[in-house]
């Protein structure tokens, strides 16, 4: 019976998830990540071609997994208010579910950022697409989409960063509800 690789391969992922938030990318070698799963650099570049690689394909996937779950959010309707509740929420729960994806998300972002092309969509552009067509429907006074963008999402951003530093007591999810009242009152609603 042949092999697909399919389980090796979800395991290098996870676990080089792991060292690269626990060790950075540039503290982590692709011989720590051989070893974490329990087998040889050669096997490892069987699945990817390197290090960089390997970071990049987490940042894009997890990226575009996280888009993914804003448009669901935002695709239930209802009011900005009810919305925002939504979208808060989600991110609090993929923080704590996820810790290793999220923190990778929110630590590494500066590092693979000029490699989003247009055609990428990401999370600032989703929720700015959603402020844009709230704002013209009268719905959000604040204005540009981008500040509304920006407002709504630095509250889950500083929080979740006290979080990942020690800061702030785990979980996220602890400080949900304070989160959402102070997007809310950012955005006016």
């Amino acid at each position: 019976m042949a092999r697909d690789g399919t389980k090796t391969h979800e395991r290098i992922r996870q676990e080089a998830l792991r060292l690269f938030v626990e060790q950075g990318v540039d503290g982590t070698t692709t011989r720590d990540i051989a070893a974490a799963c329990g087998m040889s650099e050669g096997n490892l570049y069987r699945h990817f071609e390197g290090k960089e690689d390997l970071a990049w394909t987490l940042f894009r996937d997890s990226y575009a997994a996280l888009v993914t779950e804003l448009e669901g959010a935002i695709g239930e309707g209802g009011d900005p208010s009810a919305t925002m509740r939504r979208i808060v929420a989600l991110l609090c729960r993929l923080f704590d579910a996820e810790p290793y994806r999220f923190r990778y998300l929110l630590l590494s972002q500066h590092d693979h950022l000029s490699r989003v092309t247009d055609g990428m969509p990401g999370p600032f552009g989703v929720l700015r697409a959603y402020f844009e067509a709230r704002i013209a429907a009268k719905d959000i006074a604040v204005e540009p989409a981008g500040l509304a963008t920006a407002l709504a999402i630095a509250p889950v951003i500083q929080v979740a960063t006290a979080v990942v530093y020690g800061e702030l007591p785990e979980p996220l999810s602890r400080w949900c509800d304070r989160i959402t009242d102070a997007t809310l009152r950012g955005l006016s609603l």
